[in-house]
């Protein structure tokens, strides 16, 4: 299943030390958001396009599920470009 694109879609980035950037500003903003996402009321939910109505801390959890999941991807490449013998 495929999520229509959002209206706030990001670009591709164009180099590594882009993504480095990026991914060092998520975790920049999953520390300052850690200790706060619990003080918001759980009964406030904003709507996902696939897993239905969540609330900030399940939309915090979201950001470790979504990685995880690419982290799973790229090992599967890997694994294939291996067998393949391109490194």
């Amino acid at each position: 299943m495929k999520l229509e694109q959002p209206p706030n879609a990001t670009k591709n980035p164009e180099s590594k030390d882009e993504i480095i950037a990026g991914l060092e500003q998520v975790l920049e903003k999953l520390a300052h958001w850690e200790c706060r996402v619990d003080e918001a009321n759980p009964e406030c939910k904003v709507r996902h396009g696939w897993f239905g109505w969540l609330n900030a801390r399940e939309w915090f959890e979201m950001v470790g599920m979504h990685s995880r999941h690419h982290l799973r991807q790229k090992a599967k490449l890997d694994e294939k470009l291996a067998e393949a013998g391109i490194s």
